[in-house]
């Protein structure tokens, strides 16, 4: 039968004792003592001559360089002879355990520096058993150093409590928070992929430092074999905010409506990899000129968030809600590391809450902004199909009323579907039936032939920043340019958006490297877009060999214009 333990505790005038009896299983709320050792240099036999301080088993001290010696004196009242007692923070570099065992101090060495698999309770707290005869008083220290806050809490429980199946921890909380973020990464991966848009992979790069930083904060990374890093919550948070700069840059479009804060921000970038390099290297009081910072840096982040709403950009009201959320509550975790208020879990850890809304809130945005995406393509499609029907209707009535002149429409039709509807040249079914019958006629005959396929350098990048109405002035202008220079037996298509191709006739490869390299230097020259911004081309060129068809002398020469973009485009490769 379980033993009903507890441990009742009640503060008595001149002592820090706790008392045991029989009524819970675990002490949450008592009195410690505490020594603080700023010199570092204390051993256990210094510390019995000093003078303790009564502070609450929950407590924040801030950021403190030196030692801090724990005191906790235990009175045994109940029949349970056999402890634990559990120290609920893992960011302490150092946190050992002595008790006096026939006589001389036996130690238990946890805290970061020591691997979960050397302690003797296999926990990522540090976690100690303790065994105290009925009816008798025990005192124990625990000696502690971070370059985190020195906040934490005590728990006392009887061993057969603390390892019960049914106990939970915050650490499961942190477990299931992880695990939900890494779903809500897949989703955004997806959509990068899909849209390849860079504000996904900035937010995916976010939210994957956050799952870090969160393993951090609750050490559940330990679970994994990890070696234990005093250093990386403040490290992995150095990374947080870069990758949350990236994201909201670009989400809140700061180049183009907000210069200034674009500036502060990747000034910022600058200045947080700095800080990670100096916690790194155990630099004295950086986190705490990290934290004053991050607080500058959230500032210009609520004011460039409310200047991009101001600016009619809906998006951003979302962006700030979600933003006050999250800095709210990690505001209050920050207070509490700084002994700025008191010490509670929830103080400690509502920041998760508050990360999960605000990450939540992020995702439902980007997820609004791939739907509206998704929603314009569908449209593009519905418009350009009730062109075609449309068109088609009138072709079919055309042909109903005029009978006597049948093989006129049906050639009529022919160059219609043949035909691009922008640039008024040869369109992709039109490119595939000659392909075919030059191919023809070079297995029959052997007649050379070249193939040059072009598109137009960062063509997206035009459209997105001076539309779409610009974007096909600049194809049309490349069609009527390309088209003055080339001969009658050069065959020109546009086979997709901003893709071309040349077909070239009775051409040897050299006379094609002329002519292509002619075109690229032409667009390049004669071609700029408003603002003075310079239009290129990329090419790729490739000759007929024996045995090609259509698909391997096009995937050749898509190939070599890939090599193009990838050397610096505005160029031909062949």
């Amino acid at each position: 039968m379980r033993i009903l333990f507890l441990l009742l505790i009640f503060l008595l005038p001149l002592s820090a004792n706790i008392v045991v009896s029989h009524n819970e299983e675990c002490a949450k709320n008592f009195s410690i003592e505490y020594y603080y050792d700023d010199t570092n240099t204390l051993s256990i036999e210094d510390i019995q001559t000093k003078t303790f301080v009564s502070t609450s088993n929950n407590f924040t001290f801030g950021y403190l360089r030196g030692t801090t010696w724990f005191k906790i004196t235990i009175d045994n009242n109940s029949s349970e002879e056999n402890f634990i007692i559990s120290f609920y923070e893992t960011l302490w570099k150092t946190f050992n355990f002595y008790q006096l065992k026939d006589h001389q101090w036996d130690i238990q060495y946890n805290g970061l520096d020591v691997p979960l698999n050397q302690r003797d309770v296999k926990s990522i707290y540090p976690t100690f058993k303790l065994h105290v005869p009925s009816h008798t008083s025990k005192t124990v220290y625990i000696q502690g150093n971070t370059l985190a806050g020195q906040i934490g809490q005590f728990l006392i429980c009887t061993q057969e409590s603390y390892f019960s199946e049914s106990r939970f921890e915050i650490v499961d909380l942190y477990m299931i928070f992880a695990f939900s973020l890494f779903s809500i990464l897949i989703l955004n991966l997806y959509s990068y992929f899909l849209t390849d848009e860079k504000v996904y992979l900035y937010y995916v790069l976010y939210t994957f430092t956050f799952i870090i930083f969160s393993a951090m904060q609750s050490g559940f990374y330990l679970f994994f074999g990890f070696e234990g890093w005093n250093e990386g919550l403040h490290v992995v948070g150095t990374f947080v905010l870069i990758t949350l700069i990236l994201f909201s840059d670009t989400f809140l479009h700061l180049e183009e409506h907000l210069k200034f804060a674009h500036k502060f921000f990747q000034v910022s970038i600058g200045v947080f990899l700095v800080f990670a390099i100096l916690i790194f290297n155990n630099i004295p009081y950086t986190s705490l000129l990290f934290n004053i910072y991050s607080i500058i840096f959230f500032a210009m982040l609520f004011y460039a968030s409310i200047k991009a709403y101001i600016h009619g950009y809906i998006g951003a009201k979302y962006y700030l809600i979600a933003l006050v959320i999250y800095s709210a509550t990690m505001g209050i975790m920050i207070l509490t590391f700084n002994a700025l208020i008191d010490y509670t879990l929830v103080n400690r850890h509502l920041f998760v809450l508050g990360a999960f809304i605000e990450i939540i809130f992020f995702t439902l945005i980007l997820a609004n902004k791939y739907r509206t995406i998704t929603l314009e393509k569908l449209s593009i499609q519905d418009e350009l199909l009730k062109e075609k029907n449309k068109n088609e209707e009138e072709l079919k009535l055309a042909v109903e009323e005029r009978t006597e002149e049948l093989e006129g429409a049906k050639k009529a039709l022919e160059n219609l579907v043949g035909t691009d509807n922008l640039t008024k040249i040869k369109n992709r079914r039109a490119y595939k039936e000659k392909i075919e019958e030059l191919l023809s006629k070079y297995n029959r005959h052997h007649h050379p032939f070249c193939m040059i396929i072009f598109d137009i350098d960062d063509f997206k990048t035009i459209n997105d920043t001076y539309g779409h109405q610009m974007g096909d002035i600049v194809l049309m202008e490349i069609t009527e340019l390309v088209s003055r220079h080339t001969r009658i037996n050069d065959y020109f298509f546009r086979i997709g958006g901003e893709e071309f191709a040349l077909l070239l006739e009775n051409t040897s490869l050299e006379k094609a490297k002329k002519l292509a390299q002619h075109i690229v230097e032409l667009i390049g020259i004669r071609l700029k877009l408003i603002k003075g911004r310079q239009i290129t081309v990329s090419m790729g060129l490739t000759e007929v060999v024996e045995g090609d068809n259509e698909d391997s002398i096009y995937k050749r020469t898509d190939s070599l214009l890939y090599k193009s973009k990838q050397n610096g485009k505005n160029q031909v490769s062949y």
